[in-house]
């Protein structure tokens, strides 16, 4: 007996099948899952590096608006600072680029809120926590390695 193009699959085939589509399905969610994890691990690590430099910070020259003007960026590394005031003023080391300032560093400045921690894009993270005397650090720092990771891991 010939089978044509369009004749019905035997049971083994179809359940042959089905186990194939089955086990590729849990690969997929399986290796979705494991990026969702370390993508979020990855950008919470960021986060708290970011937020311990800011920390550790506090209290030195970069808290110090006469100060923090006379440092040179570079010294900075691959973070962008910037000393908020409570008033809306920026203060940037020399030759330094500006860190995005949203509503979110604005609180910190005012002492509305302890410390902000945001994405801007995907490209860039910024944290704020408090100077004293109504004032916010502010760094912003490059997600290109978390970025990179993503690549290598996806």
């Amino acid at each position: 007996m010939r089978r044509g193009p369009n004749a019905t699959l035997s049971l083994r085939a179809r359940i042959s099948l089905l186990a194939a589509l089955a086990v590729a399905l849990a690969v997929a969610a399986t290796t979705a899952g494991i990026y969702l994890t370390v993508r979020a691990q990855l950008y919470d690590q960021l986060d708290a590096d970011l937020l311990g430099r800011a920390r550790a910070a506090v209290g030195g020259s970069l808290s110090n608006p006469e100060q923090l003007v006379f440092i040179p960026a570079d010294a900075l590394g691959d973070a962008r600072a910037g000393l908020l005031t409570s008033d809306g003023s920026l203060y940037l080391p020399r030759g330094g680029e500006a860190p995005p300032i949203d509503d979110a560093e604005r609180a910190v400045a005012q002492g509305r809120t302890d410390e902000s921690v945001r994405g801007v894009t995907d490209d860039l993270r910024v944290v704020a926590v408090p100077a004293g005397g109504g004032t916010a650090l502010v760094l912003a720092a490059s997600t290109d390695s978390v970025q990179a990771t993503l690549t290598y891991v996806g």
